[in-house]
């Protein structure tokens, strides 16, 4: 394993405690990533939906990350998987890609 400043084929690589790798992946392992296929809807028109279909009594935490590209934070593991078991979704006549 490199330490330091050391790099593999000229690029920088950074090291971070296992303790930090693994809450990482606690805090976003019932999270999703989703992107529609053409037109975006309002951001918060595509959020009151999401709530709608998806919170079923649960929060949901709705983030864009990029242009087109969004990530939903789920409260637990069962329902994010009840999104991916229902799908494919479309929102406001758009699909959406999750």
């Amino acid at each position: 394993m490199l330490k330091g400043s050391e790099s593999v084929d000229t690029l920088p690589r950074v090291e971070f405690p296992d303790d930090v790798h693994e809450e990482g992946l606690r805090d976003w392992e019932n999270a999703l990533v989703e992107q529609f296929v053409s037109k975006i809807p309002n951001f918060g028109s595509f959020q009151k939906t999401l709530s709608l279909l998806w919170g079923e009594g649960e929060e949901i935490v709705l983030m864009p990350v990029g242009k087109n590209l969004f990530v939903v934070q789920f409260s637990n593991s069962e329902a994010r998987n009840r999104i991916l078991e229902k799908g494919p979704w479309h929102i406001q006549n758009q699909l959406l890609l999750v």
